[in-house]
């Protein structure tokens, strides 16, 4: 089996959203032809993003408990580089809604330009799905059927 690549790059909390992208897209450039193989020609595809509860505190401008908006935005302009199809981002908040927090961390404006849906992963009914190659930690996971069709 061949070992996957990672690349982790360091932005300050005052980094520039340009910045961000800029590392977001220096990164995959590190990783190399996995990630444009990776996300090429899928039909769908979803973002679990780090949105699950109402915690909204920032620290210099950025979220500090939840995906900040400029890391996300910077996350699917470079999906949006190789893949054409349908683009979902959401997480299964507790005790609020993922519409309402896509809202309250500005994903809505700052995503527009890429055609993206939001999702609340708590929307049923659900269907059991494996997990591609078997997993590490589980073979099989629910999701949401809507977003597993």
């Amino acid at each position: 089996m061949a070992r996957e690549r990672v690349a982790v790059l360091h932005c300050s909390a005052t980094a520039s959203d340009d910045a961000v992208r800029d590392a977001v897209f220096r990164a995959a450039d590190l990783v190399g032809e996995s990630v444009r193989r990776g996300l090429s020609g899928r039909r769908r595809i979803l973002i679990k993003a780090n949105m699950g509860t109402g915690d909204l505190r920032t620290h210099a401008g950025r979220q500090i408990a939840l995906s900040d908006v400029g890391v996300v935005r910077a996350t699917v302009a470079l999906i949006r580089e190789f893949h054409s199809g349908e683009l979902l981002i959401g997480d299964a908040t507790t005790g609020d809604s993922a519409y309402r927090l896509w809202d309250a961390l500005g994903y809505e404006a700052a995503l527009a330009p890429y055609d993206v849906r939001p999702v609340d992963l708590k929307d049923g009914p659900y269907v059991e799905l494996p997990v591609p190659g078997g997993g590490l930690l589980h073979s099989h996971y629910w999701l949401a059927q809507a977003y597993a069709d």
